[in-house]
């Protein structure tokens, strides 16, 4: 929920089906421009519909979400309700939901950008061309750091927004760690 210049960070749920590596967009939830967008919060309610629907119509494996933002509380809430039904486990070993895309966790972050990076240089993730995922991966800055590449807005009071691929990213690395476990089945 973060402001810059008045415009809050999108919220963004994206999936990534671990037979082939599709993206595909469950839900952005974006500030409309003008007067629409005053005072705008992200739709919680609308949000917890959408999880609750993603976990009601496919086999989810992983679901990583960076608990940045206001958004741990609601994390909590949803590791309760559907923790057991995860093969793949986050970042932090009693939330396994928990995807830090920032602070200690660079290299970590670091590599599941590039890993996505490459596969969709090689041509092996795909997305249906939604709007919205194809903007934010649009707007999405690389930077070089100290311990990797990162993504970030191309300035910081941008109004650009790059959730979308931020997700994106979490959604490739919950399928990368699927993989790796080696007893998920591709094949759904």
């Amino acid at each position: 929920e973060g402001r810059s210049r008045g415009k809050a960070d999108a919220t963004a749920l994206i999936g990534c089906r671990v037979s082939d590596g599709l993206l595909f967009e469950l839900g952005v939830w974006e500030q409309p421009d003008g007067p629409a967008g005053e005072d705008w919060t992200p739709p919680v309610a609308e949000i917890e519909a959408a999880v609750a629907d993603t976990f009601k119509r496919f086999d989810v494996v992983g679901f990583y979400a960076d608990p940045a933002a206001k958004w741990s509380g609601r994390i909590d809430v949803w590791e309760g309700r559907y923790s057991s039904k995860l093969r793949v486990r986050g970042s932090v070993a009693n939330h396994p939901m928990y995807w830090w895309m920032s602070g200690r966790r660079g290299a970590a972050v670091a590599d599941a950008i590039n890993r996505l990076y490459e596969a969709i240089v090689d041509k092996r993730v795909r997305h249906l061309g939604e709007r919205k995922l194809t903007n934010h991966v649009l707007n999405a800055r690389r930077r070089h750091g100290p311990q990797g590449v990162q993504i970030h807005k191309e300035h910081p009071d941008s109004l650009n927004k790059i959730d979308a691929a931020v997700a994106a990213v979490l959604a490739f690395q919950a399928r990368q760690d699927a993989l790796s476990k080696g007893d998920i089945v591709t094949g759904k």
